[in-house]
């Protein structure tokens, strides 16, 4: 029999641990990765401001005798974002009606003077895409790329003059929200930055956090300019790359790429064969990542007087 419950803290390591052995299930990427769950439950969650209540509220677990089966979530920042985490792409119709029913009646927002809600599929889940449409569910013109690269040989490492790979070992949390806030534009909103730092504190507190893959480079001043976190999910053997950026000020000089391959580096030592990034950006191609995943992005809305 399927039961549902709400998540309570407890719950997210149950969840990345879904996340993790479920891997194997799908011939590639076919549920988020633990990156995902282990970066929007802190610093993500915090950033925007919501509470490990909130975050919890916007998630419903689906079991059978106590084991889960299937999880509906959001990043929770309340964006009308849906993801399903699933056992694999053939779900039983049964389970499908709960998990959408969750989504239609907990997970929508008021955009447009609508409610809507944008739910994240996998390309390959044919059953799931064919079960949204019949509940008038349309696909949208974008969708999220996850993409991989094979981690075989050892990088050869070149930075400019004056500059020095570190690692949060070495660095402050306030270093590396500052860094953060001006590669993804938020520097001129105090208040963030202080949340950030805030995120960045609870990181360290993830079980899956290890400080020597959260890669820095450092300018002559002490000054963070780049980054790349790696996480090592060790029961699959590879890793993943979230966050990645750099201060606008020293892009175009192969920071970012040298943060990567020392991560990269440190994973191979591990024995990973490849590492994966939820994009699929120039960037991340030129440097060896290819396509192997897209979650396409389907729309539902309602008229709020019929809501």
């Amino acid at each position: 029999m399927i039961t549902s419950k709400k998540c309570s803290k407890s719950d997210i390591m149950r969840i990345r641990n879904f996340l993790s052995s479920t891997y194997d299930s799908f011939p590639e990427k076919g549920n988020w990765l633990i990156d995902r769950l282990n970066f929007t439950f802190t610093v993500s969650r915090i950033i925007n401001g919501v509470s490990e209540e909130e975050y919890c509220n916007r998630i419903r677990l689906f079991m059978e005798d106590d084991k889960i089966i299937s999880i509906v979530n959001t990043e929770g920042e309340n964006r009308g974002e849906a993801f399903f985490q699933i056992s694999d792409f053939n779900v039983e119709d049964e389970l499908l009606s709960e998990m959408f029913n969750f989504v239609d009646s907990d997970l929508m927002i008021t955009q447009n003077g609508k409610k809507v809600v944008y739910l994240a599929i996998n390309s390959n889940a044919e059953k799931i895409k064919k079960y949204a449409e019949k509940r008038g569910y349309t696909k949208e013109n974008w969708s999220e790329i996850t993409s991989k690269k094979n981690v075989q040989f050892k990088n050869k490492i070149k930075l400019p003059k004056g500059y020095r790979l570190s690692s949060a070992l070495q660095t402050t949390a306030e270093q590396r929200a500052i860094c953060h806030s001006f590669a993804f534009g938020y520097h001129d909103k105090p208040e963030i930055i202080k949340r950030s730092i805030k995120g960045q504190e609870q990181l360290k507190q993830m079980p899956d956090y290890n400080p020597k893959y959260d890669i820095q480079v450092v300018e002559r001043s002490g000054n963070v300019v780049a980054f790349a976190n790696m996480w090592w999910d060790a029961h699959n053997k590879f890793g993943i790359l979230e966050p990645v950026g750099t201060h606008p000020d020293h892009r175009k000089l192969g920071l970012a790429k040298a943060a990567i391959y020392h991560a990269e580096n440190l994973i191979a030592e591990e024995g990973a064969k490849f590492v994966y990034v939820g994009s699929n950006q120039p960037f991340y191609k030129r440097i060896g990542f290819y396509e192997v995943s897209e979650d396409l992005i389907y729309k539902f809305e309602k008229n709020i007087l019929n809501y």
